[in-house]
């Protein structure tokens, strides 16, 4: 699949599983709230952030970024110190993107559990599941007929 494909699916999930409002509790301590998007263009998923707050500031941090680092990292271990090598300009920016990301991925079932503590020497980490691309294709067939008010008609063999 192409990378807006697998984007498209990855936003659509983020916004089934963790709607507007929602508060999310930190593996550590404290929560973190949902307060919706920046750029809600559909057609501009490039540049589309999600405003979260942590503690009293709202934090913004590219969809893309996020989608971007779970791809690369599908299928394997990953904690907040690789994110951070990965994409500083996302992770090291602000860590409390890479916590985001895995609290978002746990609630979207791409993760189990978040493990570490959160410190220098025991850092949080996650274990990504593999993606199921079939079932993936037919969400965003799906959601693309939604949007565009089209039925279409599965069949299959």
């Amino acid at each position: 699949m192409t990378f807006i494909v697998e984007l498209i699916n990855f936003l659509t999930l983020f916004e089934e599983r963790v709607p507007v409002g929602m508060i999310l509790a930190n593996p550590r301590k404290g929560t973190s709230k949902f307060l919706g998007f920046a750029h809600k263009n559909f057609l501009d998923l490039e540049r589309r952030k999600a405003i979260y707050q942590r503690r009293e500031s709202p934090i913004r941090v590219q969809m893309s970024a996020l989608h971007k680092a779970y791809q690369y990292f599908l299928d394997k271990k990953v904690s907040s110190n690789d994110l951070k090598l990965y994409d500083p300009a996302t992770f090291m920016t602000h860590g409390c993107n890479c916590t985001w990301l895995f609290m978002i991925l746990k609630e979207m079932g791409k993760v189990h559990e978040i493990n570490g503590q959160g410190t220098s020497g025991d850092p949080f980490w996650v274990n990504i599941l593999p993606e199921e691309r079939f079932l993936a294709i037919f969400r965003i067939l799906y959601e693309l007929s939604k949007n565009l008010n089209i039925r279409l008609l599965f069949v299959l063999l």
